[in-house]
């Protein structure tokens, strides 16, 4: 939509604006720009009645936020109802809006670009050294920061922690005395070592089942990331209404043909007993792993993972003992052919996550080269 005008006022500003304004107004015929000293919101408002040209005015204040096809919203439904006024929607966005009991950053970028401020809840190990999630600390958490959405990741990546289910029923009644909304990744549902099982997040109870939005994917089980394959289970009618327009609307990612199929093959019955080999290929991995990087590796601490092909390391006391910063420690392996990830991301200083979904015999080679000449 380009039949527009802008009309920019600043009002004695003394933050820069002006100069800003004036660039705009420089750049574009649609663009004009009005000065005036301290006047206020109404004789502002008086002065771009008198200046504008357009049928139709609608105002931006300096606080709002408006999306590219604001104005083309707009006008159709003008066009389409020969409304004197038409009034839009709004989202109010609020300090602190998503929490998360999981230690996974990529989630934060999403949401800073979208305007929500993410507040992380970190977790902790125990006397055993298993991750575990501060309860106190959550609540805590969820009350000063007037949490309203929580995204809860099991299994945990890149800790490896498959929760129980007493854990995450208690995590859910937390969210049910506050009345706080759950997204739930589960994405790593299919990899799950022998001894744990999966609790899908819905399953806990009835409240559970209602407040929360569970996602899954064949992307790292299977290895289709590529494909856009992703599917979520909604079972609250009126989140998956909002969702379904909201999905329609920006046709964001939308299912293909090949995604499609991609997706049904991957949980047949051929692509259970091909995962079910899988399986015992990453676990073998894991075990070497974690078994090589205990006997050989001094200062490098591990948790042995419950679920997932991810290792997350700290090498926080190795660092400090030989005087080494981690970009040195995962420089040092690159260079010898080892392909591993800086951890700090994941929210924890002096740490590095390690992917296992490769054979066996590269396992054994990149520990041995990681041995003779990193550690």
């Amino acid at each position: 939509f380009q039949d527009f005008e802008v009309l920019l006022v600043d009002d004695g500003s003394t933050d820069g604006s002006y100069n800003i304004c004036y660039e705009y107004a420089q750049k574009s015929d649609k663009i004009r720009y009005y000065h005036q000293n301290h006047k206020g919101i109404d004789d502002t408002r008086n002065l771009i009645l008198r200046e504008a040209d357009g049928d139709f005015i609608t105002w931006i204040e300096a606080t709002d936020s408006v999306e590219p096809d604001y104005l083309q919203h707009l006008v159709d439904i003008q066009n389409k109802s020969n409304a004197d006024i038409v009034i839009s929607g709004f989202k109010e966005y609020r300090e602190k809006e998503f929490s998360q009991s999981v230690n996974l950053k990529p989630y934060f970028e999403e949401l800073e670009d979208n305007e929500y401020t993410p507040v992380y809840d970190p977790m902790y190990k125990d006397e055993k050294g298993i991750w575990r999630i501060d309860l106190n600390g959550l609540e805590k958490r969820i009350v000063e920061e007037n949490i309203k959405v929580a995204i809860f990741n099991n299994p945990h990546n890149p800790s490896g922690r498959v929760f129980t289910y007493e854990e995450i029923l208690d995590v859910m009644n937390l969210y049910k005395k506050y009345d706080v909304k759950v997204i739930s990744d589960e994405i790593w549902a299919d990899i799950i070592r022998p001894g744990y099982k999966h609790i899908p997040a819905q399953s806990v109870s009835e409240d559970a089942k209602m407040r929360t939005v569970s996602l899954y994917a064949p992307s790292k089980t299977f290895n289709l990331a590529g494909l856009i394959g992703s599917y979520h289970v909604v079972f609250n009618e009126k989140i998956r209404e909002k969702m379904d327009r909201v999905s329609k609307s920006t046709h964001y990612n939308s299912c293909n043909v090949l995604s499609m199929h991609a997706l049904t093959g991957a949980f047949s019955s051929e692509g259970r007993k091909w995962l079910n080999e899988l399986k015992e290929v990453l676990y073998k991995n894991i075990d070497y792993s974690y078994n090589f990087i205990m006997n050989n590796f001094d200062g490098v601490k591990l948790a042995r993972p419950d679920g997932t092909y991810m290792l997350y390391l700290d090498v926080k006391d190795y660092c400090l003992k030989h005087d080494i910063s981690l970009l040195d420690l995962l420089k040092k392996g690159l260079e010898v052919g080892v392909i591993w990830q800086n951890g700090e991301p994941f929210m924890m200083d002096y740490t590095i996550r390690m992917n296992l979904a490769l054979p066996y015999s590269r396992v054994v080679e990149a520990f041995e080269r990681l041995r003779k000449y990193v550690f």
